[in-house]
């Protein structure tokens, strides 16, 4: 059985410090993702494995160098929440493809970078687009009020005195 063919920019690291390094994961989450890759393709044959846990974390963030993560526990149960890892049993998880595809071609995550993933640039309100109406300029709060305006009121039930019969103590009779 050969093994698939890894992109060049991945291949060449033989250790989980130059994959980091090359990689520059910016969270806790997406050096989980790395750790996970690293094992399933990378390690050595006898290190290898499908699914890690809290202690491959604390193993390999420390050989990477990497800052532990304060509730190390919660890294792979974040990272399973943005879609990255599969739970395989109790405190096991696998890396998916979209974890798989997070480290192979989106990381680093700088533009310009080949090979890196893009990102849209975050726009500023000098970049926003105008809108050339007249509601573009007023306050929202303004245009709630000048459309409440706008509605005729509903009238409201004038309150007569009842009509009903007044009631009265009876008499002893």
């Amino acid at each position: 059985m050969s093994q698939p063919q890894l992109p060049p920019a991945v291949a060449r690291h033989t250790d989980i410090r130059s994959l980091r390094d090359s990689k520059e994961p910016r969270s806790a989450v997406e050096m989980a993702a790395i750790v996970a890759f690293y094992l399933n393709e990378i390690a050595p044959e006898g290190e290898r494995r499908q699914a890690i846990g809290t202690a491959d974390l604390d193993k390999y963030f420390k050989q990477a160098g990497f800052k532990l993560p304060k509730a190390q526990n919660m890294t792979l149960v974040n990272a399973l929440s943005a879609g990255y890892f599969d739970r395989v049993g109790q405190g096991q998880y696998r890396l998916n493809p979209v974890g798989y595809n997070l480290v192979v071609h989106n990381l680093p995550a700088r533009t310009g970078d080949a090979g890196g993933g893009t990102r849209a640039k975050k726009r500023t309100s000098s970049t926003k687009k105008t809108v050339a109406s007249k509601k573009a300029s007023i306050p929202r709060k303004a245009v709630a009020k000048k459309a409440r305006a706008a509605k005729p009121a509903a009238k409201k039930p004038v309150a007569t005195p009842s009509k009903a019969p007044a009631l009265t103590k009876p008499s002893g009779r």
